[in-house]
């Protein structure tokens, strides 16, 4: 079990380093240009638990578009959008539970 979880971990942390992959398409540079923006809004409204769930809201909509994204991609540029959309979702997340319940 120990095992299992160190290597949960590992694969965790490997996907943490994920850098933004270049796929030389607009419609998905802004999708990952959106997410920068709400990150940056969910920061500077941390405090406000009504616009937390408003922009988280947001999130859950920002996400939905990946689907759409991925059938523009071949299967190596499949396997790097998604590697890096978890790393996004893991730093939402990670966001998200570091704010203080009100």
């Amino acid at each position: 079990m120990r095992k299992m979880e160190d290597n949960r971990q590992k694969q965790i942390e490997e996907v943490r380093k994920t850098t933004r992959p270049d796929f030389k398409r607009p419609e998905i540079d802004r999708y990952f240009d959106d997410f920068d923006t709400l990150y940056g809004k969910l920061e500077k409204n941390a405090a406000f638990a009504d616009s937390v769930e408003k922009i988280d809201a947001e999130y859950g909509q920002w996400a939905a578009k990946s689907a759409d994204l991925l059938k523009l991609l071949n299967a190596d540029q499949k396997y790097k959008f998604s590697k890096y959309n978890v790393k996004l979702a893991i730093q939402w997340h990670d966001k998200i539970r570091s704010i203080p319940a009100k």
